[in-house]
Formats: structure tokens, C-alpha cells, sequence
């Protein structure tokens, strides 16, 4: 069972180690609910999150009754019903939104991503879509009550292969769903929900543009790519020239945050844990070193990267939140 192997594997010259999922807490808690469904089988689509954003803001504490399934929705949205239904269920998924049984609302995260005076409120820069790859496949995401991507974090997380097709994914779902005693769910509803997964981060043309190629901007990250035409596909481990020091100081300080570790953090949980900065954007430990490699200078003196009697670790030297990381790297960096 992929669930259960401990093995090593080899890429770009980097020891990558399979976590089990036993050593998972976040899935083995007995406090997560998985889900499968709701995005009625669609990636977000370009301009989707911003509409959809926009017109939560605009009508806020309004009943998610009311702004997604009113008579009014498909006008308001300018897509079809079951695309209606994609956009809440998407901005749900990214944490943009908080949404009751009364009513749904901005949230925080996206109010400094995507408001007036956000961060960058018509998702233009790439950093932006990184974050919400983070936010899709990050251990903080697991924690939140209405966590809805479920295999988009046990597939970059966990799943064991950098090479795949969609059935093995299927039957790796199959598998951690056994292992973890969840309630069974059917394969048609796992195909759609990897189906999804993966027209999300990979065109499904290649070399041209297409109306179907652009369905999501995230298969811009080039986390997964497609091989030849034997339908395999396989993750992009190693550097990421366009994942900003910026994005990755905000994830690690999320990470830490949820790792319950305070002080220091090792270098090794910081790649290899489950919801990890190195798991999520499939980098390796020659990759974080180059990144972390001025960490003292790149916080304004928050983390220092130190190495003790072998074990390699960050050491937090003030309080610094995801947001302090990201406009720390900001100012520093004009190109992050």
C-alpha cells in the first residue's frame, strides 16, 4: 500500500523521505473530516476568485443562501449555476471568505490579499498564486474548520511517486481513506475529485494556448508537469526560480506557527513534515539551503539559520507573523 511505504527515493541528487501517514497528527487527530466534492468538478477559472471576492465584500452578511443560490446568482457571476457553486466552493477552499450558516463574509486572509488596499487584489503577480497553493496544500489549511482540499494535500504531501497517472492516485486516496477509518467514499467521486486536481496545476495542451489550457492560473506554478502522451504526469521537484522569498517566509511562519515547536525549528521538519514549506512546493534541501541562506539579513534579524553539532535549525529571535515575513521580504527584495 503507498500508504505504508518508508522507503527512500532518489531525485536531483536529494534523499526525498516517504512520510507514513501514522506519523501524521493532522489526519490521525480523529478531529479531521475529509471532503472529496464540491467543486462540481472545476479548477477556478481566471477572474473567478477576484468576482467572487468582490461580491462577498460588497454584500457582506448576506446569507450564503442568498448570494450563491438566489435566482440572481448566474447574472451576478456571469457563469452557469453548477460554476456558481465552483466560485463559493473555491473561495471557501483558499480561506478568502468565512462563511456561516447565516451569512459569509470577507476574511482576514482575504481582505490583505484581494481588498482595496490588498496585496494584490487582481492576483497579476505569481507569488500570489503561490499562496494560495499554500493555502490549498499547507498544514495550517488541514486546521481550519472548513477545509475542503483533501487531496490536494495528501497528494503533494503525501503520495509517494514522483511519477503517476490518475488511477494511482485514485487508489492512493483508496488507501489512506482504509487507513484512516474515514466513512468510504466512490471511486467516480475520488476520479472527479483528481480529475480536478489535475487540470488545476497542468494544461492539458502542451506548447500552444488554449481556451481549455487557461481554465486555472495555477498550472502557471509548473508544480506538476505532463510526460510525452502515455498520460503520466509528475511533480517538478527542485528549485522554483519563481516562488519568492516573500511566499516561502509567509508559509514557513504558518508552518511553525502549527508545527508546535517555539524557539527553533529544524531544518529537516521544514522540508520533509507533512504541510511543510519543502513538501507543498516540492523543493529540496540544496533548494531551501540556497533560500534560508541569508535568513538573518531577509527578516531583519527575526530568524538566524544555525547548525549545531550536525542538526541544522532556525532559531526565532522575535515575535514575526506570515504577514511581518512577507512585507519584511518586500522591503528587502524589490524582485520577490
Amino acid at each position: 500500500m503507498h500508504a505504508r511505504r518508508t522507503e527512500e527515493i532518489l531525485i536531483t541528487g536529494d534523499k526525498y523521505p516517504v512520510i507514513t501517514m501514522i506519523r501524521d497528527q493532522l489526519l490521525n487527530g480523529g478531529q479531521y473530516k475529509p471532503s472529496f466534492s464540491g467543486h462540481e468538478t472545476f479548477p477556478f477559472r481566471y477572474g473567478w476568485l477576484k468576482k467572487g471576492f468582490d461580491e462577498v465584500a460588497d454584500r457582506e452578511n448576506m446569507a450564503a443562501f442568498q448570494m450563491f443560490k438566489d435566482t440572481d446568482a448566474i447574472a451576478t457571476f456571469g457563469v452557469g449555476k453548477n460554476m456558481v457553486t465552483s466560485i463559493r466552493y473555491w473561495l471557501n477552499a483558499v480561506g478568502l471568505v468565512s462563511e456561516s450558516s447565516k451569512a459569509v463574509a470577507p476574511s482576514e486572509f482575504g481582505h490583505w490579499l484581494l481588498g482595496e488596499e490588498g496585496r494584490d487584489p487582481y492576483l497579476e503577480a505569481r507569488d500570489s498564486l503561490f499562496l494560495i497553493h499554500w493555502q490549498l496544500c499547507g498544514a495550517p489549511a488541514m486546521q481550519a474548520d472548513n477545509h475542503k482540499t483533501t487531496s490536494w494535500y495528501l497528494v503533494f504531501n503525501h503520495f509517494p511517486d514522483l511519477v503517476f497517472d490518475k488511477p494511482d492516485l485514485v487508489l492512493f486516496l483508496e488507501e489512506v481513506i482504509a487507513e484512516n477509518q474515514w466513512s468510504s467514499v466512490a471511486t467516480a467521486t475520488l476520479e472527479r475529485d483528481i480529475d480536478c486536481l489535475i487540470r488545476m496545476y497542468v494544461p492539458s495542451t502542451q506548447g500552444a494556448i488554449s481556451e481549455e489550457s487557461l481554465d486555472s492560473p495555477m498550472s502557471e506554478l509548473g508544480l506538476i508537469h505532463k510526460i510525452s502522451e502515455r498520460k503520466k504526469f509528475g511533480f517538478n521537484c527542485g528549485p522554483k526560480p519563481t516562488l519568492s522569498k516573500r511566499v516561502f517566509y509567509y508559509a514557513l511562519m504558518e508552518f511553525w506557527s502549527s508545527s508546535g515547536e517555539k524557539s527553533s525549528l529544524a531544518i529537516d521538519r521544514i522540508l520533509h513534515d507533512p504541510g511543510s514549506p519543502g513538501r507543498v512546493f516540492k523543493i529540496t534541501k540544496q533548494s531551501l539551503a540556497e533560500i534560508i541562506d541569508s535568513a538573518f539579513l531577509d527578516t531583519e534579524g527575526a530568524l538566524d539559520w544555525t547548525q549545531t553539532a550536525g542538526l541544522s535549525q532556525l532559531t526565532l529571535r522575535k515575535d514575526y507573523s506570515p504577514m511581518d515575513a512577507y512585507e519584511a521580504m518586500s522591503r528587502t527584495h524589490e524582485n520577490v
